[in-house]
């Protein structure tokens, strides 16, 4: 991993008290997520991120935040990551992260030094020309509110051993901002009179069947027409879904840990 320093202990203790008052401030997910971001990556450098708020209760990613420099590669292939999380067998999946003591690991820890061991890396990593990866869940007991995947240029050394204990000391602060922006977040829906709804999509990203919502106006795009993100330098998308939605939705287990 990066070596330590004097130096870089300081961007420790400034990017723990930055990642600290983020999370207290009662902000939107998304915004927390930037905020932790633009913090942690002083105290442990990586090249790209994804940083996803979560269901507790289903375990589906509900957003995404991504970093990538802008280059849209990761964005682009947020659904690969996806469908490996839910669909194939692998190393370190979220789900398994949630029941372990210390809810960080790294893919060359899973794999004792043998990355390729992982579908993830072999199928998607490697064509994105990125090396080690760093997967972290943001828990409060038993819940999970959200999680994080860093991951560095191919030929990076991989996250050490300080990096994961920052990373897992930081992460409970980000979860309980997490589950205080998410119950907020639904509290402000219940509060608006209206049934949550699903959107299923096509391919091409079109409406396919929405669901009917309860009463007010509906900000849901018409059959037919596409649905798009809007690209920052730290990319939003928030409730996202797709035609095989449906299917993935089945492959998630029951959060509860056995």
């Amino acid at each position: 991993g990066v070596p330590s320093s004097p130096w870089r202990e300081v961007h420790c203790v400034t990017a723990e008290a930055a990642i600290v008052r983020a999370s207290v401030r009662g902000l939107p997910a998304m915004e927390l997520f930037e905020r932790a971001a633009m913090a942690l990556r002083r105290a442990v450098p990586y090249s790209a991120g994804c940083w996803k708020p979560t269901d507790p209760r289903t375990l589906l990613f509900t957003g995404f935040g991504i970093e990538d420099g802008q280059s849209g590669k990761l964005a682009a292939a947020r659904w690969r990551f996806v469908d490996n999380e839910l669909l194939e067998p692998d190393h370190a999946k979220f789900r398994e992260l949630l029941c372990r003591r210390v809810p960080v690991t790294t893919l060359h820890r899973e794999t004792h030094g043998e990355p390729e061991r992982s579908s993830r890396y072999r199928r998607i990593h490697r064509s994105l020309g990125y090396g080690a990866e760093l997967r972290a869940v943001f828990r409060t007991g038993d819940a999970c509110w959200g999680s994080v995947a860093l991951v560095r240029d191919e030929g990076q050394p991989d996250f050490s051993d300080q990096e994961v204990a920052f990373i897992a000391g930081v992460g409970d602060h980000i979860a309980h901002g997490l589950r205080d922006a998410l119950l907020r977040e639904a509290a402000s829906a219940a509060s608006a009179d209206r049934a949550p709804g699903v959107i299923v999509l096509d391919n091409d990203r079109s409406i396919r069947s929405p669901t009917r919502l309860g009463s007010g106006s509906s900000s849901f795009p018409a059959i037919g027409e596409p649905v798009s993100s809007y690209p920052r330098s730290f990319t939003q998308s928030r409730g996202e879904h797709r035609g095989r939605a449906r299917q993935s939705h089945r492959a998630v287990p029951s959060p509860a840990c056995a």
